[in-house]
């Protein structure tokens, strides 16, 4: 199958041309190219999130692994005072598990919470490989916190209930879970 792709010239309207100096339409056609672009990337990434169906059905409670997640040492700080409500819900400690069954045990710490950003302290162990504590940066892209840990990526997702649905990605790889939370930062 042979195919062919051509780029189609972009349409200037006259009034936009008229206003425009000839030797600077060329530079904004790309510049709203640009924009155009860069607001349709944003919004499909922000809006292609979308948890599994049975994760609205997970129950918490404890993992079934016989090793404990390390508990993350990053401290629990207060959300910046300009934070929104649903925002601040993320901070705190929490605890859970993933996979299924639920053999992986997960303790994250949620801090330095602000409306674009926050601070993790994840704490997961399992019998197959053992203990893994990292911290990381996370940004919020709609009502998901997304972060990386190395190469995978992760998501947090609050619940009507309270609870924090949690997705580890690597590729075509995935796993989900479902964590409480153990504790408030003061202040919040």
């Amino acid at each position: 199958m042979n195919m062919t792709y051509s780029i189609q010239p972009l349409y200037i309207s006259p009034l936009i041309a008229s206003l425009v100096p000839r030797r600077k339409l060329h530079d904004f056609a790309l510049f709203c190219l640009f924009i155009s672009f860069t607001v349709f990337c944003n919004a499909t990434e922000a809006a292609a999130f979308k948890w599994p169906d049975f994760q609205a059905n997970l129950e918490p409670g404890p993992s079934a692994s016989s090793v404990a997640a390390p508990t993350p040492t990053i401290p629990l700080e207060p959300v910046a005072p300009d934070t929104s409500e649903e925002r601040a819900r993320f901070s705190g400690s929490w605890e859970g598990w993933m996979c299924w069954p639920p053999d992986v045990d997960l303790k994250i710490t949620i801090t330095k919470v602000t409306n674009k950003r926050a601070k993790i302290g994840y704490g997961a162990a399992s019998e197959e490989w053992g203990q893994v504590y990292k911290e990381i940066s996370a940004r919020f892209k709609g009502d998901v916190l997304r972060g990386k840990l190395g190469k995978a990526k992760i998501f947090f997702g609050l619940r009507e209930d309270g609870n924090l649905n949690f997705k580890w990605q690597s590729g075509h790889d995935w796993c989900t879970g479902l964590l409480n939370r153990t504790s408030f930062a003061e202040g919040n």
